[in-house]
Parts: structure tokens; C-alpha cells; sequence
């Protein structure tokens, strides 16, 4: 019924068995270029794992492969919620109203960040807040 070497048929075909979570997180995420991740993989071990538990009562750590960790795949599930639990209406009119408040050099700032963004092109950006963060200690 399983077959003789579980994790070594895991190793060579994760890639080929993980696909379909693949397409969904990068349809969810809006991430058209999302490469495997090992919480990819382990999405793709929980849903393997279910499976086995449903036909034979057994965990993949029975069947000689490594458990999934079911706790980063709620924590990825709960944050992929939160970040889609925006008010997208609320957030334009924050954008409507301040960014016209914006001095030319916060302006420049926000107009690279936002084409960078909007282009695709990403890169590392750093800014200086002269006055420091605002804490007191």
C-alpha cells in the first residue's frame, strides 16, 4: 500500500507533488514569480500526512519520513489572513490625504518606493529620520 522508501521518493518528487500549493499561495499572495519554500513543502507534507491519516491511521513519522510542522503552516495560514483583512478604501484615503502633506524630499521618497513597487524592480532602500525614532527612555 506505501510505498518501500517514502522519504526518498518525497525527495525526488517534492517539487512535482508541491506544485499545486505553489500555484495557489502565488495566486493568494499576488506573487507571480514565488519559488518553493520549505513552507511550501511542508503544506504539501501536512496535506500528504492528512491523506495517510485518513487511509491508514498513520503518521508520516511512521512511514520512516519527517513530520511536518503543523504549527508554522497556522502561523503562515494566520498571517497570510492578516494581511488580507485590509480596508483597501480606508488606506487609499490615508494615501489621498497625506501625501499631498509630504515635503519634496519625503515626496521623492515615496514616488521611488511606490515605482519600485508598482514596476516590479523591488530593491533595498534605506531612510534617514533625522530626530531619531521617537522613543524616550
Amino acid at each position: 500500500m506505501f510505498p518501500s522508501n517514502p522519504k526518498d521518493l518525497w525527495v525526488k518528487y517534492r517539487d512535482d507533488m508541491s506544485e499545486d500549493v505553489l500555484h495557489r499561495v502565488r495566486r493568494e499572495t499576488l506573487n507571480p514569480i514565488l519559488q518553493m519554500t520549505e513552507e511550501i513543502y511542508n503544506e504539501t507534507l501536512i496535506m500528504i500526512e492528512d491523506m495517510c491519516l485518513l487511509i491508514a491511521n498513520k503518521v508520516l513519522s511512521c512511514l520512516g519520513m519527517t513530520a511536518p510542522n503543523r504549527h508554522m503552516h497556522d502561523a503562515l495560514n494566520h498571517e497570510l489572513q492578516r494581511e488580507q483583512q485590509y480596508d483597501i478604501e480606508a488606506l487609499a484615503e490615508t494615501v489621498r490625504t497625506n501625501v499631498p502633506q509630504l515635503n519634496q524630499q519625503q515626496r521623492i521618497a515615496y514616488d521611488t518606493l511606490i515605482e519600485a513597487v508598482n514596476s516590479g524592480s523591488g530593491g533595498i532602500y534605506f531612510l534617514d529620520a533625522p530626530g531619531g525614532t521617537g522613543k524616550r527612555s
